[in-house]
């Protein structure tokens, strides 16, 4: 669990998946995230909730983000690739957009790596028509690394990704 200023980053619970639904049903989140089909559907968010908790035995991470009101506003999620490197992904609900929760929640996730596994390389993949996401990538210390495709449940086709990559502090 990692608290900021305005923010709750705690793990997913079965209870959440009426809220992430509703987080990530919505066409501009969904189509920065790779594996989000819209419409996405409570028994989506159910099942996505469940792999989620089942790969933190392997090392991946992923927290929910709540406001102070204790709302879900966004998640955050670091898959262990291998022994030294992490995917971040991150989505934000779409009424919340410019309102320094990304930034916020990203930081707190990013401090929490640099401190439990230091040295540690964190990617991650952006489609190229997301350029609010890669400024917010560039702030936050990452730099791009190339490209690639990669396909959208969203998208319903395979689109330009740029990589990103940061070392852990």
């Amino acid at each position: 669990v990692l608290l900021t200023e305005r923010l709750l980053l705690r793990p997913f619970e079965h209870e959440d998946a009426q809220a992430l639904a509703v987080l990530l049903d919505h066409a501009e989140v969904a189509i920065g995230v790779c594996a989000t089909p819209v419409p996405f559907t409570p028994l989506h968010a159910a099942a996505r909730i469940l792999m989620m908790r089942a790969a933190e035995g392997r090392g991946d991470i992923a927290w929910a983000v709540e406001d102070e009101s204790g709302e879900l506003v966004g998640l955050i999620t670091l898959e262990r690739r291998d022994d030294q490197s992490l995917q971040l992904g991150v989505a934000v609900a779409r009424p919340r957009w410019g309102q320094g929760i990304a930034t916020e929640a990203l930081e707190a996730a990013l401090d929490w790596v640099s401190r439990a596994r230091p040295g540690a390389t964190i990617y991650s993949e952006v489609f190229a028509d997301t350029g609010r996401v890669h400024g917010l990538l560039a702030r936050l210390g990452f730099r791009p690394r190339g490209g690639s495709r990669r396909f959208s449940l969203a998208r319903q086709r395979s689109d330009a990704v740029q990589l990103w990559q940061r070392l852990a502090a």
